[in-house]
């Protein structure tokens, strides 16, 4: 299994309000590594990430999914 989704984005930064919303849209890990990067940017641009933020998440996913092979 994934790891825990509020864990996972409050280690590579997101601000808690953010982690927030995204819990209480019920959002899932996976809902997340797999949206296309675009769509996910744009989402949390929306929920007032910093770029610095979103791109160290999307560096994280990208990361993740060379480990995983996904």
């Amino acid at each position: 299994g994934y790891p825990k989704l509020e864990l996972w984005l409050k280690i590579v930064g997101i601000p808690d309000d953010a982690i927030k919303e995204i819990l209480d849209e019920g959002l899932t890990f996976s809902d997340l590594l797999h949206m296309e990067e675009e769509k996910l940017t744009s989402h949390l641009r929306q929920l007032d990430c910093s770029e610095l933020e979103i791109r160290t998440l999307l560096t994280a996913f990208k990361n993740l999914k060379i480990c995983t092979g996904k």
